[in-house]
């Protein structure tokens, strides 16, 4: 099964990249609320590796680094290499198959996503993938939208009525994962 959302992003030029980076930039409160959040869930210890799965730009992959005192690796994975290009030149960068990571079995001390995951059509295969690449003692962290709530609901109308690129998003269900 072919995840549709990799066929999507490889329509993603720079110029949207450069809108969502230059907006993340330009309102850092926006979602610094959501950053802060997942960043404590975490528990983030120098040296540690760490995947941003979902990377884009790297917003989170920033903070981890920051939260790790710079020191460990951050990995920025992503789906989208125009994305994985705009991010920077401190992170490991991968680009692949959200439901394939190409990561050797217990080789991550965390691995997160922030609100990437209602782009990914089979998440059963993105959690299953990311549990093997997990240490024994590690963690995973997802924040993202629910099914039918106000941000699902403006994402899929609002943003799908006036994107270029349209917002077709699948949204975690209550006791989905």
């Amino acid at each position: 099964m072919k995840d549709s959302y990799n066929e999507r992003v490889k329509h993603y030029d720079s110029k949207r990249v450069d809108a969502f980076n230059r907006a993340n930039k330009e309102y850092p409160n926006a979602r610094e609320e959501e950053r802060a959040n997942i960043l404590s869930r975490l528990t983030l210890k120098r040296g540690m590796t760490v995947l941003d799965a979902g990377a884009s730009g790297g917003y989170l992959a920033e903070g981890i680094l920051k939260a790790m005192d710079y020191s460990g690796n951050v990995v920025a994975y992503d789906t989208s290499e125009t994305f994985l290009k705009s991010a920077s030149k401190d992170f490991i960068k991968v680009v692949g198959d959200m439901g394939n990571l190409p990561f050797a079995n217990c080789s991550l001390d965390r691995i997160c996503n922030l609100a990437g995951l209602h782009h990914v059509q089979y998440k059963a295969k993105f959690f299953d993938s990311a549990f093997c690449c997990l240490k024994p003692s590690g963690r995973i962290v997802v924040a993202d939208v629910m099914w039918n709530s106000a941000p699902a609901v403006w994402l899929n109308d609002t943003v799908d009525r006036y994107s270029d690129l349209r917002h077709s998003g699948m949204f975690f269900h209550l006791g989905e994962m």
